[in-house]
């Protein structure tokens, strides 16, 4: 059910992509396909690209990530671009599988932490529960000057 994306599925990435756009707290920013488009054949291209998506018989989530060099070190790091299952298919495995796949492709390129950040204001506390389940450990927030400012 996870398979590496490919170039064909283009068109079902950009529409998950504008999907994820338009629900989470970045719909204030203009959408450019175009630019979606090239990071995503980045992604698809280079070696540390991670591009997966979850396909039951319909490609119903993706999760997007690279590994580099930490900016202080030698020492790898996975992060993710972005995480996002379809509203009508959440609660189910998608999520997770996605997300065991993301930690070990992160792990067979040397990478010595793996991060997945929850900013898009989708659910953030469902999201770092299932993350928990799945072995990871909250280490940081991240504030935004964006509106209402904390109490």
């Amino acid at each position: 059910m996870i398979r590496e994306a490919t170039f064909g599925d283009m068109p079902v990435l950009l529409a998950l992509a504008a999907e994820m756009h338009a629900e989470s707290r970045f719909r204030r920013f203009d959408f450019v396909p175009e630019k979606v488009r090239g990071m995503l054949a980045t992604l698809i291209e280079i070696e540390d690209g991670y591009l997966r998506v979850f396909d039951d018989g319909d490609v119903i989530g993706a999760l997007a990530a690279t590994v580099f060099e930490h900016w202080f070190s030698t020492g790898r790091v996975a992060q993710d671009v972005g995480l996002f299952v379809r509203p009508g298919r959440r609660g189910g495995m998608a999520a997770a599988a996605l997300i065991d796949s993301y930690i070990a492709w992160a792990h067979e390129r040397g990478a010595i932490d793996v991060e997945l950040g929850v900013n898009t204001g989708i659910h953030p506390e469902r999201t770092g529960a299932l993350l928990c389940r799945l072995g990871a450990r909250e280490v940081g927030r991240l504030y935004a000057w964006e509106g209402e400012q904390c109490a």
